[in-house]
């Protein structure tokens, strides 16, 4: 799994565990794989380093159902591309709205070309597309119920391609049947879900028990905010309320979607693909909702707001339509009498009473939430346009107490702030490698994360200058940090890390005061 590392990921997921060495090898694969599952790097990763650069064109061809998938692909190659995985080019098709804009930069013929499958046919149709020199051929099926046009789309792009010596790999996000586009590839080696995935951990299932609609409106938005931000489902057994819960979320900035059975194919299809892309957290479903028809994933946590003595059979519903370890909890009222023991009965579910999140606990939560939308969804021109203003006019040492109330000021309207609120301790690392090295935070990141197998919300600063970087990081952490880092090779330089020295006050005296008299 040297390619996983080598593309700053802690450890591979099951289901790269299973594709990636059978794609090394050459074999033609027709996989169930859902999103969440790791998929895109399971297969860019080997095609990339798999691609021999010989004569000019078009080395891989990857097939998607949608725009935004092909966009998700070609974010993964500018990654990996990064960690110079093979030295490739790629074009995504079907960002122009007219085919033609994009011949210009066909002509340059990519080593990888990305798109949709009506684009790729566009261009097939136009002449601007060759395929003497291909290698290898990716389909990523859509994932909606019946892809018969992509099917077609998919059959008439293969009879385009050379018959031999090409590596085919096909990715459906439901089990491969004789009657999907795997049909097509023959020969190939059938991997469905249940061949990659093991779930040795059973769902925990959390129970709460709350006396009031408003206490429950109050309750779900701390667990959420507590929570990392993750494509959430909340299950509602009366309509009236649905319209509660949005509206007190929205109000609160967690976007929350309404799925109705009513609503048409094509309806539901944008509705999953608005909530796929982040649109918005909160996916809201009727506890009547067939849930066959919903692809679960996609989804961290199930929250069921108003349960009924229905529920044993709604969670093993569940239980039937996902494999996944996901989160599920349960809201109580008062009058309704809460059987842990039976519910502890159902098979493959770890129940247990639920303990209300600490305010504490929803304050960090909702810091890493700002901290996700602002690499995720933010502009970094803008964001470092406001900054040099804040670093202009904050002194450096009132720049806490700044930040402190811009979040103060954001905090949602149930969320006292307490200034008694501590947060975990932390600690200052000094490395020997810096901007002379080519050091950015996000290498930083990766190599903590990767050597001490953490998630990256441990290290809270970093602080990278010429020829040494500062690094803070969660106090219980800094010693496992020094012993797993101290001696690594690290582009090109062996790393010395050890705890920071402490400025004497002295110093901060004088550099203060200089700072006033200039």
């Amino acid at each position: 799994m040297r390619l996983i590392i080598e593309a700053g990921y802690s450890k591979p997921t099951p289901l790269q565990k299973k594709i990636i060495p059978l794609v090394i090898k050459g074999k033609d694969l027709a996989v169930e794989a859902g999103e969440q599952t790791g998929k895109t790097a399971a297969f860019l990763l080997p095609v990339m380093n798999k691609i021999k650069k010989t004569k000019p064109g078009i080395k891989g061809l990857i097939v998607t159902g949608t725009l935004e998938s092909s966009r998700k692909v070609y974010k993964f190659f500018q990654i990996f591309a990064q960690k110079k995985i093979n030295r490739l080019t790629a074009f995504i098709v079907g960002e122009e709205v007219e085919a033609k804009k994009e011949y210009k930069e066909l002509q340059k013929v990519p080593d990888i070309l990305i798109g949709t499958s009506e684009r790729i046919i566009d261009h097939i149709r136009r002449d601007n597309l060759t395929f003497e020199n291909l290698q290898i051929i990716v389909i990523d099926s859509p994932a909606i119920e019946s892809p018969d046009n992509f099917n077609l789309d998919v059959q008439f792009i293969l009879s385009k391609i050379p018959k031999k010596n090409i590596q085919k790999l096909f990715f459906s996000p439901v089990p491969i049947t004789g009657n999907n586009v795997s049909s097509l590839i023959k020969r190939s080696l059938i991997i469905n879900k249940s061949d990659w995935y093991k779930n040795v951990n059973p769902p925990r299932h959390t129970c709460y028990t709350v006396n009031s609609n408003e206490k429950k409106l109050a309750l779900l938005c701390n667990i959420l905010l507590s929570k990392p931000r993750m494509p959430v489902f909340i299950f509602f057994a009366a309509e009236e309320i649905s319209d509660q819960i949005k509206d007190y979320l929205d109000q609160r900035k967690i976007k929350t979607g309404k799925f109705s059975q009513s609503k048409s194919e094509a309806e539901k299809h944008k509705l999953f693909e608005q909530f796929r892309n982040k649109q918005f957290d909160v996916m809201m479903l009727n506890l009547n909702q067939e849930l066959a028809v919903i692809n679960f994933s996609e989804v961290g946590l199930i929250i069921n707001f108003d349960t009924t003595n229905n529920l044993q059979k709604h969670l093993k519903n569940i239980l039937l339509n996902t494999q996944e370890n996901i989160e599920i909890i349960s809201f109580f009222d008062n009058d309704i009498n809460l059987d842990l023991k039976k519910l502890q009965e159902i098979d493959k579910l770890d129940t247990r009473q639920g303990i209300i999140p600490s305010e504490e606990e929803v304050l960090k939560g909702l810091i890493t939430r700002i901290v996700s939308k602002i690499k995720e969804e933010e502009n970094p021109e803008e964001l470092h346009k406001l900054k040099k203003i804040i670093l202009k006019n904050v002194p450096i040492f009132e720049r806490g107490y700044f930040m402190a109330y811009l979040f103060k000021q954001n905090l949602p309207a149930q969320t006292e702030f307490n200034e008694n609120t501590a947060t975990g301790p932390t600690t200052r690392l000094f490395l020997n490698i810096g901007k002379n090295r080519k050091v950015f935070p996000r290498d930083i990141i990766t190599l903590f994360c990767t050597r001490l197998n953490i998630d990256k919300a441990f290290i809270k600063e970093i602080k990278i200058l010429d020829n040494y970087s500062f690094v803070e990081i969660e106090t219980h952490l800094a010693e496992k940090a020094i012993t797993a880092i101290n001696g690594f090779d690290f582009k090109g330089r062996k790393i010395a890390i050890n705890f920071a020295k402490k400025k004497e006050k002295s110093t901060r005296v004088f550099t203060r005061t200089r700072a006033r008299a200039d």
